[in-house]
């Protein structure tokens, strides 16, 4: 596995930190939700992200998927199995059944695809009818200025093919998602993201 900036960026305790008070914390204030059953979280890293979304979600399992193998090997041996389970796979390929969970959570992996309205589609088929995707993400907007267009010159993305805000938000509308929450955030002017609550109509 090639470990690039972003690798030693993602994987480390500080972005753990931010992780839980910059994304998981006012992912859960945005979600008027409770009882979740079973979970899925899209590009789970080691497992510290799963942590969080057990603590303040608290689904009753989570099931969680990365394309590194060698990350899934960490938190498969960090985290309790009767609770978690960890596998290897990306968005575009779940091996899971149509309408398996009752929520997923994307916390900033769709900006990495250029083919992100495949990954939201496939997203969809594991939601069960009424299930919940719970998500935080970048878009393009976010590597125009400030701290992401030093991001822009250290990582490697899709950037022209990247998805915005607004594209976002009318593909989901038009995939069968009823948005119940739809907010831009910029944190300390620094870094522009959106949070979406939507649910499988």
């Amino acid at each position: 596995m090639r470990k690039d900036f972003e690798y030693y960026l993602e994987n480390n305790r500080l972005r753990a930190l931010v992780r839980e008070l910059m994304e998981v914390r006012p992912l859960r204030r945005a979600t008027d939700v409770d009882g979740i059953g079973h979970a899925l979280q899209i590009a789970c890293g080691v497992g510290s992200s799963s942590t969080q979304i057990m603590k303040y979600f608290r689904p009753r399992r989570l099931t969680a998927i990365e394309r590194e193998d060698e990350l899934v090997a960490v938190a498969r041996a960090t985290h309790d199995p009767a609770t978690y389970g960890f596998f290897a796979g990306d968005v575009f390929s779940m091996g899971f059944c149509d309408g398996a969970f009752d929520a997923v959570f994307n916390l900033a992996d769709l900006h990495n695809y250029a083919d992100w309205r495949t990954g939201l589609l496939e997203i969809r088929r594991v939601l069960k009818p009424n299930g919940l995707l719970i998500m935080e993400d970048m878009s393009r907007e976010s590597f125009r200025y400030a701290a992401g267009k030093a991001f822009r010159r250290l990582t490697s993305h899709p950037y022209d093919e990247m998805l915005t805000m607004e594209e976002f938000r009318i593909f989901a509308v038009a995939s069968g998602f009823e948005i119940l929450r739809f907010e831009e955030v910029n944190t300390l002017g620094l870094l522009k993201y959106f949070i979406m609550v939507a649910r499988k109509a």
